[in-house]
């Protein structure tokens, strides 16, 4: 009995926990440049993310200031933006 007691607690928790988890969100752009290898991309977007002040926990949002100059900057080095 206490077994099946147990087993329906940690399936009621698992549910919970799954319902409360954020939902992922697909990538809808890309950016893109003719025969630049990944590595130069990588140190291009860094570059460029640390230059206008974006870090993996305060993203920029797409309509501010931050991410037009962020965006200028890959565009200087030669890339496109485009979406899925």
């Amino acid at each position: 009995m206490n077994r099946v007691l147990v087993g329906v607690l940690l399936a009621s928790v698992a549910v919970l926990a799954t319902g409360c988890a954020s939902p992922q969100t697909k990538p809808t752009h890309y950016w893109d440049a003719a025969a630049k290898p990944e590595s130069r991309y990588q140190s291009d977007n860094s570059a460029c993310e640390a230059a206008h002040g974006a870090q993996a926990s305060n993203p920029m949002l797409a309509d501010s200031g931050a991410f037009q100059s962020y965006k200028d900057c890959m565009v200087e080095r030669g890339y496109v933006l485009r979406t899925y």
